[in-house]
């Protein structure tokens, strides 16, 4: 019988016991017994919820007679299917996949790290499982752990936070919405300056029960006879058994992807179905189908014109993108012949009008020569019309586009090609001689807006991609996504579908939710193979005057200086006019009444507010009302911070009988996260405001929409930035007999990642014919040296183009982090011809690249450089095609390759993405490993004249050999793949500086009073009862410190943050005689024996207690970790607090896991910088300093061979 007591204890409170599931029914049931998560053998399990849970150990056949079990417990049973983890010894890890596959060809084998896989098997086969060679043990994999988080929040009924995106003014004229009008705010988008950072972003909430109505997608294993009988019965009849019978109206099984199951029947309904899934043994997942919408961004302004019915604007995006131009201007890579030639690019949106000259045939007869097809169906003389190589309508979608159509914009974008200039009428994509073969899920023909441009594709995307790619596509291009920043299914399928098939390459819009703040990407773009973009604005020239939006710009000594945040005028007050604000004071308004700052009676602090600009908060009064009482006080403008989460609003003004007081001084309106941002810096001194100012536009600012990474892996998103704001393309009329060949009717400006979208999948397609070509070889088209790259080498050489963005007016909370590549514009600015090479149309430049290189676990791969020069930056990115995570994982990498660039004479290396660890001993940087990238680069600027190594290592690779691509620019003689010597394959002098062990790969293992990738920075020492004061450390970044410990000795950690509470998010590690890792544990949700490492969060604090396991391990040192998460700098005060020294002190170090005896107060290794604050006491407990910008968290730390109390 399947184990369900964990999931039966939690969820009492919510199901009633009419609602447990109904185990299925066997002859023979499982014999299994319980374990604790940290009697594990190996290293620790990362689900994303398995360190809280009991797991049901497997008793293999062997044990089972050993304890006297009947045979009957030993028969086996093809036909029962379970889901496993199955743990292996790390060094077998690759005999054991290999072992599988010959037991079970057909076995679906999901990565868990560490060094276990997730398996449904039949149960013969899993008791084979369990005898292989270097298998530790096998589990039953929990039902917590099949279900997505956001679902175990509803099932559990806390209440958690579900990001929402409604960004539209709404006139208001009171905090309780007592004005019902609407009024638009032409179409501006807020900023959200100072939004929350990271995993903790503000974000609009809703009841999760509430948004637990739907369809749910079901993962199930497929493996064997069982795995060939559909679930459609057995689930209905186990389904009304369980009595929920009722609460679904459709299962939807095809034998192969996700079963889908539709859900109706009230709140409470999908959770229990849920819950009665994830217990059945073939489940391996269970979520909440998410809703696909396309990332277009509301048109600002209708298009202007002039007196011909031309376009006053006509600014194409697609030149920048491309990069350098030749003498007549056009890009250089299609005046080179890269123009698409022979490529077909698939884009799946909302439907396609063919009839517009960028797309028409001459004679049109567009519908007579294109092929159309529906569902999953082959088309049928595909490719005679000369742009639509074919057209597919999945579902019940119809053929065509509405009027101003998302998809005809996307399509233009890529493949446009117009007939003539007709009336001044010129489009051209960036493939502007490739095809597209459409795939159409939108219904032009539905009722309503939200109706025509519903998606109506496959339930699984692997259904989806495959016609394409069995046509020999090799480019798939989507610019629409779900609101989900997780690895969940649909991210899942990308990687799938791309590993399986390694040619081809799929890319994704990022999302338009960058005012939420940092990690808004949204699935699918939150993938590892796919490319997600992101966008950027475009010239100056391509905005009207009338998409100019008002900001508000502060002055202030701090990192918010010169920012801007985004207001809107009320309907009282001064007119919106440019310099009504110039650099005034801004004062907080202090009125009687419960809460001072709501300004809804008279101002106490008038000298204050004389001559200033006030804030005031909203709620309690009217609008109208507070920025009167401001006014009285002698305020000269008025500034109104929202109270909640929601759109920006338009403050209307009172009614008429409530004998409003006449208000004339500027009143705007600004969020709350503006507002919480204000009010901190005025807690820290002065801010002087400007209003209204105007932004400019400019192609070196990432588009305040655009959605930011990173995933809550912390998985670097975007990938790539191109123009996405104010977007020429095609336009649709929902008429396919209409024939727009006019500027008036044929194009139209949009924005969105949408629009960026298309034309990276373009760029893709010219990469492909670039190799396909063989203009690798001389620079010029050799079809002799031709070859089909893989999609690991076409996003390889699309992220080597990226060029930095300048950022010379990013708005909070878009916060320069100092690395590159970063969390708002990935790996820079598409410019594609930056990185091609066309023979010598630049003195100097190289290009190098390798396809289908491999390495497996522990080998070193290695490219030799000679000659290098300083004439070009040296630049190598590294990309692969990575295996599909598992959903239950924490982290979505399987495989872990690391990258470095070696000068062969100096020895000195560059990593990496160059993520910023600081020594707690210099302050200087640390480079540190990236250890959760699919894609690494290295750019060396001006390098110095020599020989260099470009070294790919397979630090950690459970799921080889990966496959990889690299490519080299710069100036050099050759590059060739060549063999590293044993001694110099480690940094640090081949020796991990002399503070390390050189591992397989060439990767070091630092000792724990030293790190970074070559050991060579010397970790700080912890002394009793002394502040300290951290260095700053970068996001991503690390900073470490060693506590030396006896036997028994108790410790205490406080820790104060000196970040700005609103942005910086430091998380704390622990881990004895090693380093910490992004890999260790919360410790905030459990206190089991013999962990040997925990974190916690500086914005969650808590008391944490070691446990007593940690006595055993005998003298020793722990080692403290600070990473800074996502997505502010971290800066923080460090004291610990030492008990008293055991008495007597032990006098046998038999146990002990170090050959030195360490000494609480004094150490070989460098003692911690101090600071001038006085010492801390010593605590216990957990507290929080009152304030804006300080949080204090406790540590209590107690080694004993006791149970702690």
């Amino acid at each position: 019988m399947v184990q369900t007591l964990s999931v039966e204890r939690l969820l009492l409170s919510i199901l009633c016991m009419s609602c447990l599931a109904v185990s299925m029914v066997t002859k023979n049931p499982l014999r299994t017994e319980p374990v604790a998560w940290t009697s594990i053998p190996g290293r620790p399990l990362q689900g994303h919820i398995g360190k809280a849970i009991d797991f049901q150990r497997l008793i293999p056949r062997r044990q089972r007679i050993t304890r006297g079990e009947n045979s009957h417990s030993l028969a086996k049973n093809p036909d029962m299917l379970q889901s496993y983890i199955v743990k292996v010894k790390q060094d077998m890890r690759g005999q054991f996949v290999a072992a599988v596959k010959e037991l079970a060809h057909d076995a679906v084998i999901q990565y868990l790290p560490h060094d276990s896989y997730i398996l449904v098997l039949p149960d013969n086969i899993a008791d084979e499982v369990a005898e292989l060679v270097g298998v530790q043990t096998v589990l039953l994999l929990p039902s917590e752990m099949k279900v997505a988080p956001d679902m175990l929040s509803a099932i559990h009924g806390e209440n958690s936070q579900v990001v929402t995106a409604n960004r539209r003014a709404v006139k208001q004229n009171d905090a309780a919405n007592l004005g019902p009008q609407q009024k638009g705010f032409k179409g501006r988008k807020e900023r959200n300056f100072g939004a929350g950072k990271g995993r903790r972003t503000e974000a609009k909430t809703e009841d999760p029960r509430a948004s637990m109505e739907g369809d749910l997608s079901v993962v199930v294993g497929r493996t064997g006879k069982a795995g060939n009988v559909l679930v459609t019965s057995r689930w209905t009849e186990g389904l009304h058994a369980a009595g929920l019978g009722e609460a679904v109206t459709e299962i939807v099984d095809r034998g192969k992807g996700p079963v889908t199951v539709r859900v109706s029947g009230g709140e409470g309904s999908v959770p229990a179905v849920a819950r009665w899934l994830a217990q059945q043994g073939e489940v391996v997942w269970v979520e909440k189908k998410g809703t696909i919408r396309l990332y277009k961004v509301e048109q600002r302004v209708e298009e202007e014109t002039d007196g011909r019915g031309l376009a006053v604007r006509n600014v194409n995006s697609v030149p920048a993108m491309l990069g350098a131009s030749d003498q007549n201007g056009d890009p250089l890579v299609w005046s080179m012949g890269l123009q698409g030639e022979g490529q077909v690019i698939a884009v799946a949106d909302s439907g396609l009008d063919y009839d517009n000259c960028a797309f028409g045939e001459p004679g049109g007869n567009d519908a007579g020569l294109i092929s159309f097809c529906g569902g999953l169906s082959t088309c049928s003389n595909p490719g005679r019309h000369r742009k639509i190589f074919s057209y597919r309508t999945f579902d019940t979608a119809d053929v065509g586009d509405e009027a101003s159509g998302h998809g005809t914009h996307v399509v233009g974008s890529a493949v446009a090609n117009t007939l003539s200039a007709l009336q001044g009428f010129s489009l051209e994509g960036a493939a502007p001689q490739a095809k597209v073969a459409f795939e159409d899920g939108g219904k032009e023909s539905a009722a309503t807006p939200s109706e025509r441009e519903a998606l109506r594709f496959p339930d699984s995307l692997l259904d989806m991609f495959t016609p394409s790619q069995q046509a020999g596509i090799k480019v798939h291009s989507d610019s629409w996504g779900i609101s989900d920043q997780r690895y969940e299914l649909t991210a899942q399928q990308v990687d799938e579908f791309m590993y399986d098939n390694p040619e081809y390459l799929l890319v994704f819009a990022g999302g338009n939710d960058g005012e939420s703040g940092y990690q808004s990407v949204g699935a699918p773009a939150t993938s590892k193979n796919a490319i997600c973009v992101g966008a950027s604005e475009n010239v100056n020239s391509a905005y009207p005057e009338s998409a100019r939006a008002p900001y508000m710009k502060l002055d202030v000594a701090s990192e918010y200086q010169e920012e801007l945040a985004s207001i809107a005028f009320g309907e009282f007050g001064a007119a919106e006019a440019e310099g009504l604000i110039v650099n005034e004071k801004l004062v907080l308004i202090q009125s009687s009444g419960s809460d001072p700052s709501l300004g809804c009676e008279t101002a106490q602090n008038v000298a204050e507010l004389s001559g200033n600009v006030a804030l005031v908060r909203r709620g309690t009064c009217f609008f109208q009302t507070k920025c009167a009482n401001a006014q009285e006080a002698g305020a000269i403008a008025c500034v109104v911070m929202n109270n909640v989460v929601s759109e920006l609003v338009v403050m209307a003004e009172s009614d008429p009988q409530d004998e409003p007081r006449t208000v004339t001084i500027p009143s705007v309106f600004t969020s709350k996260n503006n507002g919480d941002v204000l009010e901190e810096l005025l807690g820290e001194g002065e801010v002087r405001i400007s209003l209204p100012v105007y932004d400019s536009y400019d192609p070196s600012n990432v588009a305040v929409f655009s959605s930011r990474g990173p995933t809550p892996d912390m998985r670097i998103k975007p990938d790539i930035v191109v123009t996405g704001d104010q977007v020429l393309s095609a336009k649709g009329d929902a008429n396919l007999n209409s024939r727009q060949c006019t500027a008036a009717t044929a194009e139209m400006y949009l924005s969105g990642t949408s629009m960026a979208t298309p034309q990276v999948s373009g760029a893709a397609a010219l990469v492909r014919q670039y190799f396909e070509e063989g203009f690798q070889a001389a620079g010029s088209r050799d079809l002799t040296a031709g070859f089909s790259p893989t999609a690991a080498l076409v996003k390889a050489v699309i992220l080597h183009s990226g060029e930095q963005l300048a950022y010379p007016k990013k708005a909070p909370p878009f916060y320069d982090m100092g690395i590159f590549p970063d969390y708002d514009q990935g790996y820079g600015s598409l410019r594609l011809s930056s990185v091609l090479w066309f023979g010598d149309q630049t003195s100097g430049f190289s290009l190098s690249t390798f396809d289908q290189e491999s390495v497996s676990d522990g080998e070193l791969w290695a490219v030799c450089l000679s000659s290098v020069d300083d004439s070009e930056s040296l630049r190598v990115t590294l990309h692969w095609t990575d295996p599909q995570a598992s959903l239950s994982a924490a982290y979505a990498l399987v495989n872990n390759l690391d990258l470095s660039v070696q000068e062969v004479a100096t020895g000195q290396r560059l990593y990496g993405n160059a993520l910023p660890g600081v020594s707690s001993t210099t302050n200087l940087f640390v480079p540190e490993l990236d250890p959760v990238n699919n894609n690494e680069q290295v750019t060396w600027v001006s390098p110095t004249a020599g020989s260099y190594r470009v070294l790919v290592s397979g630090r950690d690779v459970p799921m080889g050999p990966q496959k990889f691509a690299v490519v080299v620019t710069g100036s050099f003689a050759s590059a060739s793949i060549c063999t590293v010597p044993a001694d110099e394959a480690c940094p640090g002098d081949g020796t991990c500086s002399g503070h390390g062990t050189c591992m397989p790969g060439g990767v070091c293992e630092c000792e724990p009073t030293h790190s970074g990738a070559d050991c060579s920075s010397e970790n700080a020492v912890l002394l009793d009862n002394v502040q300290v004061t951290t260095p700053e450390v970068g996001v991503s970044g690390w900073t470490y410190y060693v506590l030396p410990v006896y036997r028994d000795q108790s410790w205490t950690i406080n820790v104060n943050s000196l970040g700005t509470r609103l942005v910086s998010d430091p998380d704390l590690y622990l881990a004895y005689n090693r380093l910490p890792t992004l890999q260790d544990f919360d410790g905030l949700e459990f206190s089991p024996a013999a962990v040997t490492s925990l974190s916690v969060s500086m914005l969650d604090p808590q008391k944490v207690l070691i446990p007593d396991g940690l006595a055993m391990k005998g003298n020793g040192v722990w080692v403290l970790g600070i990473y800074a998460y996502c997505c502010a700098p971290a800066r923080l005060e460090v004291t610990v607090s030492f008990g008293a020294v055991p008495d007597p002190l032990p006098t046998s170090m038999s146990d002990a896991t170090t050959t030195t005896t360490p000494t609480p107060t004094t150490s070989s290794t460098t003692a911690a910088q101090t600071s001038s604050s006085t010492t801390a006491p010593k605590t216990t407990s957990s507290t929080t300093t009152e304030g804006p910008t300080t949080t204090t968290t406790t540590i209590t730390t107690t080694t004993t061979t006791q149970d702690p109390t």
